[in-house]
């Protein structure tokens, strides 16, 4: 994977295993179908519920009435919300969670 690129320099993560020249040709393929190859622990997942200070600001400035739970099967944490409108109530469910690469090594960009 290309990490950066400044002043004509190309810096790759994990670092290539052999020597480029220094006037090496760089090819850049067009239009391609773009696909992702990882081990299973590459990339971390992260979820939890909001915080109750958010939820209390919400509940006053919005009049919402809010609760969050925790799915029985997935353990995934979610946020219930229900608002009452013109003769009518809005349900709506929520989670708050975030990725991120911990072991880049173990991903890659396979053009298609």
């Amino acid at each position: 994977m290309v990490k950066s690129f400044a002043s004509n320099v190309v810096t790759f993560a994990p670092a290539a295993k052999t020597a480029f020249a220094d006037n090496a040709a760089i090819t850049i393929k067009g239009d391609h179908a773009i696909n992702l190859a990882f081990q299973r622990n590459a990339i971390a997942l992260a979820m939890r519920p909001p915080s109750n200070t958010m939820l209390q600001q919400l509940e006053r400035e919005l009049s919402l009435r809010t609760l969050t739970m925790t799915a029985p099967i997935s353990g995934i944490p979610l946020k219930l919300t229900v608002r009452g409108e013109y003769e009518r109530l809005r349900w709506g469910v929520s989670a708050l969670w975030g990725t991120k690469p911990v072991r880049e090594e173990c991903i890659v960009r396979v053009a298609g």
